[in-house]
């Protein structure tokens, strides 16, 4: 079983190994506002922040598109993109995720929560908007 001083050494040497291939982005949610006054309904605001995490391209590796494949269920194609995000921040209501360095904007298909011990890192599956 591990301890706490495991867990927290396993934090620090995944911090220490993914620093130097840490990407920028932006991350786009939707969370909820104020009431509106008339309808009593809850209005939504559209939040944009600056963050880093790493980022893993999915490719066909026969050179064909559209290959099919499952991840824990989810349908996965050729451009999707596994991006690991750190668990500090908060990823509810995000729903879009613009790769800084190309422009590309993906689509979030499913986030998770992986760690050893305990959860160190957002695992986000995304989509290329096209």
């Amino acid at each position: 079983m591990l301890t706490d001083y495991d867990i927290q050494h396993i934090k620090e040497n995944r911090k220490q190994i993914t620093k130097h291939r840490l990407t920028d982005v932006l991350l786009y949610k939707r969370t909820e506002g104020p009431v509106d006054p008339f309808t009593g309904d809850p209005t939504f605001e559209d939040t944009e922040e600056a963050a880093k995490g790493t980022w893993t391209s999915l490719i066909s590796q026969s050179g064909g598109e559209g290959e099919i494949q499952f991840d824990n269920g989810v349908h996965v194609v050729t451009d999707d993109v596994i991006f690991n995000l750190d668990i500090e921040y908060d990823v509810e209501g995000l729903s879009e995720v613009t790769h800084v360095e190309t422009g590309d904007t993906y689509a979030v298909k499913a986030i998770d929560q992986k760690g050893i011990g305990a959860a160190n890192r957002h695992y986000i599956l995304l989509e290329l908007v096209k």
